[in-house]
């Protein structure tokens, strides 16, 4: 897990920096850990490298059937996100224009992470 400081004075370069001093130079996922607003969301950034499947899809919505009105929202997604709730995914972008199914949100997902 790696942190990021959230210091609007440090510079691009300095907050870039920031990250060199975690033991993982690459993380999987970065998750804010402040609420940013009124949302129930956790917003988090995947790695391309994590392999999204309609099963990890499942596995984040049923972790939150016990966290009523919580989501979890992929922001890294090239023009759109996802945001996974205990019982439906929200889509926006045109990357999800035409999926039909689970397997088809998944592939979407998984193309388009930046």
């Amino acid at each position: 897990m790696a942190e990021y400081p959230l210091d609007a004075s440090l510079t691009e370069i300095a907050s870039d920096a920031a990250w060199a001093v975690t033991p993982h130079s690459k993380p999987d996922f970065f998750v804010v850990d402040d609420q940013l607003n009124n949302d129930r969301y956790i917003y988090i950034e995947i790695s391309p490298q994590v392999h999204v499947s309609s099963e990890w899809l499942c596995a984040m919505a049923t972790c939150l059937l016990a966290l009523d009105g919580w989501g979890i929202a992929i922001t890294n997604v090239t023009n759109g996100y996802v945001i996974v709730l205990a019982q439906v995914l929200l889509l926006h972008g045109p990357v999800f224009d035409g999926c039909k199914d689970l397997e088809e949100v998944a592939y979407a997902l998984r193309m388009h992470l930046n």
